[in-house]
């Protein structure tokens, strides 16, 4: 009871504290590229389109199909969107928590709970890209087999392999991740002195394991085999990452510079803060490997390193902060398996000053978190501080500042004049928030251009298929940064349409058989 009452306190307190940076943000800000996709993605699998098949996405569709159910419960709205952000966001914190007392007490999970609270989705939005859903999938899964292997209850090993299914259908990557730290931690539980713990029957575990995955996700398969969508799913899931991800999109790593700002200066420590982590924990395993004092909770630390180092591979790739900040709670998880360790150690020579070590370590985090955020605020949460007003849209339900409120009503506002409502638009390159909140649907499958991501065919079958249903309108936002690959598109926009309006970075053509019509 009393394990119960402590848990209850912390979840309660980290509740509490995710919902006072939240609240005040979480309908702050707007992200006309990313979110924009995500919501736009999300009405198209209203209309019944399919994910990969019908429109292009360089992830697997749950959040489409959850960010659609968020639509069906609450409207659409860019503020129905927010709501599974914020919603996902607790549960990220609060699965960090209760993965962590599985192996620490109630104090050490509860201070890497909060900075897991103070970073990550904070930073930008709130939005629930797919990266969030897999992060909380991963967590969840790995939750449910370290159950599984203390307990040896086969039902914990099967439920995990649902949860399994669920990652991969959030992130491919991330299952990729949680498919090989299962096997390794399989194998390192094989070197582990039970000491005290009974002898585990592994092989019926991982059998559990995979008939989980098997019965979520041969339904998917068979689902996406009927409708074909499997096709476009190799192609934009595995093909792409492989082929072209890493040429189009990769950035090098920040450094340390010493005209720098503060504020820079810690975003870049962020960067290198995971893989101090992560070597010290490689080394803590060797060092109790080679001791031959290798026990389950080593094991268990082996099971938390793995992800760990895989997913920051990412950063390596394309190294900006929110990809750092996506790594953070898998690391945060090792950290607090350090905190446990040390305060296990200091406890064996003094109970209080473990106590008082603990403690004293939250106190340190949360006045840090709060510095750190002080610091970079302009940085991470962008409008907040400033005053703002909602904005008069029937899909945005959020908060901007009064320029870039009015900016964004008024190219809206044009768009929904000259397209009518059953008229198509085309938004380049990178803005489909455009779609959603204009209410106009895109005649293709891109809905959004990312240089060196599409190649010339599938820019010539943008042109065909824009042709077999011409757009009314087309917008292209800062047009002079455009790819020189995409010169193909802008020469397709400059042959028939003509341009009627232009401000703020936006461009906004017409056809040239259409007579102009004056916006009042």
């Amino acid at each position: 009871m009393k394990k119960s009452t402590g848990d209850i306190v912390c979840c309660l307190v980290i509740i509490a504290l995710g919902l006072a940076i939240g609240l005040p943000r979480y309908l702050n800000g707007i992200d006309l590229g990313d979110e924009g996709a995500l919501a736009y993605g999300a009405e198209r699998v209203l209309q019944g389109q399919i994910p990969h098949r019908d429109f292009y996405c360089n992830h697997p569709p749950l959040s489409s199909y959850t960010a659609a159910a968020m639509f069906k419960l609450f409207g659409t709205s860019i503020a129905s969107l927010r709501i599974l952000g914020i919603c996902i966001y607790l549960l990220i914190t609060l699965s960090v928590y209760l993965l962590l007392r599985q192996l620490t007490g109630h104090l050490a999970a509860l201070v890497v709970a909060v900075p897991t609270a103070i970073f990550g989705m904070p930073s930008y939005h709130f939005i629930p890209f797919a990266s969030v859903h897999g992060i909380f999938a991963i967590l969840v899964a790995m939750l449910l087999f370290i159950r599984a292997v203390f307990t040896g209850r086969r039902w914990w090993a099967f439920a995990t392999g649902s949860v399994t299914v669920l990652v991969m259908v959030a992130r491919q990557d991330y299952g990729f991740y949680l498919l090989v730290a299962i096997l390794v931690y399989a194998f390192a539980l094989k070197f582990t002195n039970p000491q005290g713990q009974g002898k585990i029957n592994l092989s019926r575990l991982l059998g559990f394991w995979l008939a989980g995955i098997a019965a979520l996700s041969l339904p998917l398969m068979i689902y996406w085999f009927a409708v074909g969508a499997i096709p476009s799913m190799v192609q934009q899931l595995i093909i792409f990452p492989f082929t072209r991800y890493a040429e189009t999109s990769s950035i090098p790593m920040p450094i340390f510079r010493s005209y720098q700002t503060l504020s820079q200066n810690l975003i870049v420590a962020m960067f290198y803060l995971p893989p101090v982590i992560g070597v010290l924990a490689a080394g803590w395993l060797v060092a109790a490997f080679v001791r031959r004092r290798f026990y389950f909770r080593q094991a268990c630390l082996v099971f938390i390193l793995v992800p760990s180092v895989l997913s920051y591979y990412q950063v390596l790739v394309r190294s900006d902060i929110f990809h750092v900040l996506d790594t953070l709670p898998l690391f945060l998880v090792l950290f607090g398996w350090w905190l446990s360790t040390l305060s296990k150690s200091a406890e064996n020579g003094n109970k209080r000053m473990s106590l008082s070590a603990t403690v004293g370590t939250l106190l340190l985090v949360v006045v840090v978190g709060m510095w750190y955020l002080s610091h970079t605020k302009h940085t991470f949460l962008g409008t907040s501080g400033r005053p703002l007003r909602k904005v008069a849209l029937e899909r945005a339900g959020i908060n901007l500042s009064p320029e870039y409120a009015s900016v964004l009503e008024d190219i809206v506002k044009r768009i929904q004049m000259y397209a009518e409502p059953n008229r198509p638009i085309i938004s380049l390159p990178y803005h489909s928030m455009f779609y959603f909140l204009s209410q106009r649907h895109n005649p293709t499958q891109w809905d959004y251009f990312w240089p060196g991501d599409q190649t010339p065919e599938e820019f010539q079958t943008f042109i065909r298929q824009c042709h077999l249903d011409p757009p009314a309108v087309i917008l292209i936002i800062r047009r002079e940064e455009m790819s020189p690959s995409e010169k193909v598109v802008l020469d397709y926009v400059d042959s028939e349409y003509r341009l009627v309006h232009e401000g703020s970075g936006m461009t906004l053509y017409l056809p040239l058989k259409q007579p102009e019509t004056k916006v009042k």
